[in-house]
């Protein structure tokens, strides 16, 4: 069964939910791959590509910061009935992600760096 957000009602922990007709079925959890950040091809990018990738992981590092000091915005209410533990892996998640991008925005630097040097 495909779940529908406004078909269905989240249990405490904001894994399940139950249907109007009484069945239990798992919510879908967001995951991201962190690998789908990584800049592998840098070698193959343009100076404008580089930037632009610099300054799209900036903004994502703001919008995660963003979400480490309000989960409810990323969450909804539902953030509240969570519980400490899923809390708890959704910020170490952010944390993570914040890391990777971090990384990332240094690898491209190190090439943008490597290009001007050598001209």
């Amino acid at each position: 069964m495909k779940f529908d957000e406004s078909k269905h009602k989240r249990d405490k922990d904001g894994k399940f939910a139950k249907t109007n007709t009484g069945e239990k079925v798992k919510i879908p959890q967001p995951t991201i791959n962190i690998q789908l950040f990584a800049n592998k091809n840098l070698r193959k990018m343009g100076m404008v590509q580089l930037s632009k990738s610099v300054r799209n992981l900036t903004k994502k590092i703001k919008e995660h910061e963003e979400k480490i000091k309000n989960p409810k915005s990323s969450y909804g209410d539902v953030w509240e009935n969570l519980s400490e533990d899923r809390k708890t892996k959704a910020i170490k998640k952010w944390q993570k992600e914040i890391k990777a991008f971090r990384e990332n925005i240094s690898e491209t630097m190190e090439e943008i760096k490597r290009r001007k040097d050598n001209g």
